[in-house]
């Protein structure tokens, strides 16, 4: 159960899922919009998809990044998550938490995968991997998204600052601590890392 290179992109990962068998409890944590989850929940045979976002403003001057928006649209984007996923049911399970707070809630080995998509930066991600891991069954998948260059990006278009990455070089220190075969989509400009808990 070796062959992660048959997903090209992120939306193909449910179909993945599906094909290993992999179709008990999933999570997404950091959820935004709430568009991937509905993708998966569309695509994926599993039971139920937890959806874990605080849905709330962080200090802006220590959390750069474009998904900080204000309290106001946090609650927008919380209303519109839960009406997104609100077709799909008791498969849909919408945590409005932090990850840590998410993280202490879920009891371990419960998970088929756990996708990663919340703060950025490299302690930030570094923290969720550490609080994630115990969560996903052995021969489960722990992955997540943004696996671009560290340090700070850039809009193209008006050169604001879309945020502070450290996604690499955290996944890549657990690759190597708990050897870990990582596959990456190299065809995304925003690319999706996917590894099996050993």
């Amino acid at each position: 159960m070796n062959d992660l290179l048959n997903i090209e992109t992120r939306n193909d990962f449910p179909a993945f899922l599906n094909k290993c068998g992999l179709t008990g409890t999933g999570a997404e944590v950091g959820v935004q919009e709430g568009v991937f989850s509905e993708h998966i929940l569309k695509k994926w045979k599993g039971s139920n998809l937890f959806s874990i976002d605080a849905w709330q403003n962080f200090d802006a001057s220590e959390y750069i990044d474009i998904a900080n928006r204000t309290d106001d649209k946090q609650i927008l984007l919380y209303a519109s998550t839960t009406l997104r996923l609100r077709p799909f049911g008791e498969r849909s399970i919408v945590w409005r938490m932090t990850s840590e707070q998410a993280a202490d809630a879920m009891p371990d080995n419960t998970l088929d995968f756990c996708y990663i998509d919340a703060d950025h930066r490299y302690e930030a991600v570094k923290q969720d991997i550490e609080l994630w891991i115990p969560k996903v069954k052995v021969g489960g998948i722990i992955c997540g998204h943004d696996y671009v260059n560290d340090g700070n990006i850039y809009n193209t278009t008006d050169e604001s600052l879309i945020g502070m990455f450290g996604v690499q070089r955290a996944v890549k220190e657990f690759a190597v601590r708990d050897g870990w075969d990582v596959h990456v989509t190299d065809s995304e400009d925003w690319p999706s890392w996917f590894a099996y808990k050993p």
